[in-house]
């Protein structure tokens, strides 16, 4: 995370940014799909954050990489689901510190995604 003005950062380290956060998580996707559509079953599980729904200026590239996450999970998920892949995120709305409390209830909402019966799958959950 990085509080920035998004006026004074450079636009190579915006669009670094947003590969990262989009691209790198599409690539994924794209590569692991066929495997899981040949099994005709498969989960892809994707970390969001608070900011997709509620930006802020000082950290613009994270707030529109993770929305960026929400959105392409949300479009991606009849589809997938359709080749028996079940595609989530969790959006996670606050600092979570390894070993927490937290961290604990994130672990426990992505096995809970992971876990939904076939035809049942939901495409987000949220950590407030």
């Amino acid at each position: 995370m990085q509080k920035t003005d998004v006026f004074e950062t450079s636009m190579e380290t915006i669009e670094r940014n947003l590969r990262v956060d989009i691209a790198g998580a599409l690539a994924a996707v794209k590569y692991f799909t066929p495997y899981m559509e040949k099994r005709r079953k498969g989960t892809i599980l994707l970390t969001g954050g608070g900011l997709a729904l509620a930006p802020n200026a000082e950290y613009l590239s994270l707030s529109i990489g993770k929305a960026g996450i929400r959105c392409m999970t949300e479009a991606l998920f009849p589809q997938l689901s359709a080749k028996g892949i079940h595609s989530a995120t969790l959006t996670v709305g606050q600092i979570v510190k390894p070993g927490s409390e937290d961290a604990i209830a994130a672990a426990a909402a992505f096995w809970n995604l992971h876990s939904e019966a076939k035809g049942q799958w939901t495409w987000e959950a949220t950590l407030k």
